[in-house]
């Protein structure tokens, strides 16, 4: 979903902090709680607060302007922007409007100029219905922003954007499930994956249907979810997604001018996309797809993360594949935490820095508890993803409850060796968005130090 350097808390912000348009310091927060997790250093990154008290589907996300790492851009349903110049120390608050409307499930992207983009779901105040998807440009470090163009199809139901974007050219990718009626049981009514282009987020390219197989419009395991897509620096295009149980990509060697006719499975994900967790109203295991662009042997690798639970349904867990063929073959899943068995790790985000082709997840975790309570942990690979490190970067855990709800994703990014994942957090039902701010080298002294 999109990327910071400041301090904070982890726990529901002072009234000081929730306002819009205020100015939020690391030096205003609540001080670092270190807990003790065996096996494991205590949290070492300071915990930012954006806000507090948002959407009861907050999806969080972030990312860091490509020009200038010191510019940070959060963003939270339904229509929450949080901004940064000075690498997360402070933070300017602000709401986006739309004459669309505002329907929330953010995603941000920056290309190599250091233009910010924000696509978000449309909202038919007539209705209620989210219609299409809507992109906005900043090209001033997200001070302002303008409509630049939008993707969808009258009377239909979108959810779900995600974006693939060549950087270098400002071509951008744009994925979404497509419902006829959301929430209908008619197996009249289907769902599909669909994809639309644009040359940096102005007119967009007539939608095609991706999925060769229909879905239903339950928003379960049954409807195809989780679509993101990849473009390489020249020009091939990949897309994934999740639905009954397994996980799937297409692709495009032509720049999207023709696709498979029949899509390759890649894997079983066992309790599907969709499942239930203690605790939670609901959550997921969506699939996340990246690809490798840095400038070593590994440029043009696929990376597929998501979560499922071919371990049973008391236990939960992060995995990872890779393709060094355009999606020909896959390497056996790989599991991501590494903690013993009997708990549950959900909800994965994954970035690539492509200065250095490192890889961070982050995702919740409950290793450390017999009850709901949750903490936030990263992973990172090195080495391309043929290993990888935890370490835990919540200051303090938070005990879950059916609402408000985590909703479906939460975010990160990292570029110039800078990580920044964002993530809700629940207390007292009351959910914060949380940030965090993390230079790779101190990173890779925290795990080292365990």
């Amino acid at each position: 979903m999109g990327i910071n350097d400041g301090s904070g808390a982890g726990c529901p912000a002072p009234a000081s902090q929730r306002m819009a348009g205020r100015v939020v310091t690391g030096a205003v927060a609540m001080a670092l709680l270190l807990l003790v997790v065996p096996g494991h250093m205590s949290a070492q990154f300071a915990n930012i607060v954006l806000g507090t008290g948002g959407d009861e589907r907050p999806n969080p996300a972030v990312v860091i302007n490509r020009k200038d790492p010191r510019n940070i851009v959060a963003a939270s349903s339904p229509a929450n922007r949080y901004r940064s110049v000075d690498s997360g120390k402070t933070w300017e608050n602000s709401l986006i409007t739309s004459t669309e409307g505002v329907g929330g499930s953010n995603v941000l992207a920056s290309d190599r100029k250091g233009d910010l983009f924000n696509f978000h779901l449309s909202r038919n105040p007539a209705t209620g219905r989210s219609e299409k998807i809507v992109c906005q440009v900043s090209k001033d470090n997200g001070m302002t922003w303008e409509e630049a163009g939008n993707s969808g199809t009258a009377n239909v139901d979108v959810l779900h954007p995600a974006i693939g974007m060549n950087s270098r050219s400002g071509e951008f990718l744009l994925l979404w499930t497509q419902f006829d009626q959301y929430g209908s049981a008619d197996d009249a009514h289907k769902s599909m994956i669909m994809l639309s282009q644009s040359k940096e987020g102005k007119k967009w390219s007539e939608p095609v249907r991706l999925t060769s197989s229909e879905g239903d419009c339950s928003n379960g395991d049954r409807t195809p979810r989780g679509g993101t897509a990849v473009v390489s620096r020249d020009g091939y295009m990949v897309a994934a997604w999740s639905q009954n149980e397994r996980l799937f990509v297409d692709r495009s060697f032509n720049k999207g001018g023709t696709w498979l006719t029949n899509d390759i499975e890649i894997e079983k994900q066992p309790g599907g996309w969709s499942f239930d967790i203690p605790g939670l109203e609901e959550t997921n295991g969506m699939p996340t797809l990246l690809i490798d662009k840095s400038s070593d042997r590994y440029a043009g690798s696929l990376y597929l993360i998501w979560a499922d639970q071919r371990n049973g349904e008391d236990d939960t867990d992060i995995w990872f594949s890779r393709s060094l063929n355009y999606g020909d073959s896959w390497t056996s899943a790989m599991k991501i935490n590494d903690n013993e068995k009997g708990s549950h790790q959900v909800m994965p985000a994954v970035a690539i820095d492509q200065t250095t082709g490192n890889l961070y997840i982050v995702y919740y975790d409950r290793r450390a508890y017999d009850d709901d309570q949750t903490d936030v942990y990263l992973a990172y690979s090195k080495d391309h993803g043929n290993t990888f490190s935890n370490v835990k970067i919540s200051e303090a855990p938070f005990k879950t409850g059916t609402a408000p709800s985590l909703g479906d994703y939460i975010g990160i990014d990292a570029s110039n060796g800078i990580v920044v994942p964002v993530w809700t957090r629940i207390d007292e039902g009351i959910s914060s968005i949380i940030a965090t701010v993390i230079k790779e080298a101190d990173l890779t002294a925290t795990t080292e130090a365990e």
